[in-house]
């Protein structure tokens, strides 16, 4: 048996008892499983600097209200106010993105007209014979009283107009859509671009816009702590392939500080599947919910912030994200083989339920799929992040042994002592409490196959090579049920 070895009590003849803690020991606990939020967002201030986030109001008043962070900050804390926050913005863009509305007609009774900007509602209450020029300019009187972090603002513009811009320069901008229902007030009609109607909706003009590169404010992350989840606020390639150079640097061995960033989008499947082909990485998930009421910096917010929540061991199946709103229009929604799609061509989709009036994910999965995985039996973005969280334990549990004395030879005399048998000890120890916690399966298998296993290095004889199998546990995406009729 090894001689326990005591560094603070010595041996003595007068009767006592006494203990003593060696804080430098390997850790026997699996490690903290929570996971950091980093918002990845355009404002004016506090550009490349990470700051802490714990209140949607002073969000706001720092990133300058109604900037794609402030709105990203408000949908993260209302989808999970409890999730470590931090926010790392950029700055903005380039080109306008706007929308000119033409009002037109007289309303022939009193009543509220209704206009979202970006899933914010304004109520404008008109008199019977209001004109579409006394309506446009109440449109902007009830803006200018009551907006609170709209991401665009709207100002007058020519008669019977008024003008929706987004308050940030960007493509991000093209992505917040406006939608007028004038038929509480009969009469009156908008037209967002296709025409005079009782209820008229649009995006922003693009206005040839770009995001800027996130790639200055990432770097600036280098050398900090594991932030373990990312929520891009941009639809736009370059500011996504930043982000797969940043997770994928971090991710590396020397490094280790892995984390996966979130894209939402608003376009259609085309363009959703086209970037996800484009990025092809297990650290991109691509959110989509197509012609979304709220932008697509909000959607990357709300589903991320709802993933922090969410327990790594079990899917995003049905998942909830409270902050977002489902298309106004029915035909919006993505039908069965929609989905199909789009799960198939590595991207997340959203569906919409009426009853609740909720968006909920379908099934979570990364931009990586196709003949680049095994069967793509590892496409879905919670085996990942148990690879991610099961590295992480075995490095806890060798932590204290770094730097210890390594003897290949003969048995080890002292605890703190290093012999490959110990350290597959290790090894298998911590796998088995991850086995144990329903992170990983098989692990009893695996030892008595002889596949966790610890070496000395043939070169480096200062080197131990651990290796093990990752039999990450699944999800019980599809349950298939037959009733056979028998007579």
């Amino acid at each position: 048996m090894a001689e326990i070895e005591f560094t603070q009590i010595l041996d003595q003849k007068k009767p006592a008892v006494m203990a003593e803690t060696d804080w430098f020991g390997g850790a026997n606990g699996l490690p903290d499983s929570s996971k950091k939020l980093v918002l990845l967002g355009a404002s004016a201030n506090f550009n490349n600097t990470l700051r802490e986030v714990t209140s949607i109001a002073k969000g706001i008043t720092d990133y300058v209200e109604g900037s794609p962070m402030a709105c990203m900050i408000e949908a993260a804390l209302k989808t999970n106010p409890k999730v470590p926050l931090y926010a790392l913005s950029y700055p903005a863009g380039t080109g306008a993105a706007l929308l000119d509305v033409t009002m037109a007609g007289t309303s022939t009774a009193a009543g509220v007209l209704k206009v979202w900007i970006g899933g914010r509602l304004l109520r404008v209450s008109l008199a019977s014979g209001s004109t579409s020029a006394a309506a446009a300019t109440a449109i902007v009187a009830q803006y200018t009283a009551d907006a609170y972090n709209f991401p665009a603002a709207i100002t007058a513009g020519a008669a019977s107009h008024f003008v929706a811009t987004a308050v940030v320069l960007g493509l991000a901008g093209a992505s917040i859509r406006v939608r007028v229902d004038c038929s509480g007030t009969p009469g009156l009609t908008a037209d967002t671009g296709p025409g005079a109607l009782a209820i008229s909706e649009a995006p922003l003009a693009a206005g040839g816009g770009t995001d800027a590169d996130p790639a200055t404010a990432l770097a600036t992350l280098q050398g900090d702590d594991t932030y373990e989840l990312f929520a891009l606020g941009s639809q736009d390639v370059t500011p996504i392939a930043s982000c797969v150079t940043h997770n994928d640097f971090m991710a590396a061995p020397a490094v280790w500080k892995p984390g996966r960033t979130v894209v939402g989008w608003t376009g259609n499947s085309a363009t959703a599947q086209t970037q996800a082909d484009t990025s092809s990485n297990m650290r991109i998930e691509i959110v989509h919910h197509e012609n979304s009421p709220r932008p697509c910096f909000e959607v990357a917010a709300a589903a991320a912030a709802a993933y922090a929540a969410n327990d790594i061991r079990k899917s995003a199946d049905d998942l909830p994200l409270n902050w977002l709103m489902p298309q106004f229009l029915q035909t919006d929604w993505p039908t069965d083989a929609e989905q199909e799609s789009d799960l198939n061509q590595g991207v997340t989709p959203l569906y919409s339920k009426r009853l609740g009036n909720k968006v909920m994910v379908v099934r979570s999965v990364h931009t990586l799929h196709g003949a680049s995985l095994n069967n793509n039996m590892a496409e879905d973005t919670r085996i990942l992040e148990i690879s991610d969280y099961v590295k992480k334990s075995v490095i806890s549990a060798f932590s204290g042994y770094k730097g210890a004395i390594l003897k290949t030879e003969s048995a080890a005399g002292l605890p703190g002592t290093l012999t490959p048998g110990r350290a597959t000890s290790i090894l298998a120890g911590r796998l088995q409490q991850l086995d144990s916690r329903d992170y990983i399966q098989g692990v009893a298998t695996a030892a008595k196959a002889g596949e966790i296993v610890a070496q000395q290095n043939g070169d480096n004889v200062d080197r131990v090579d651990c290796a093990y199998p990752l039999n990450a546990t699944r999800s019980a995406h599809l349950i298939a049920i037959k009733e056979t009729y028998t007579f």
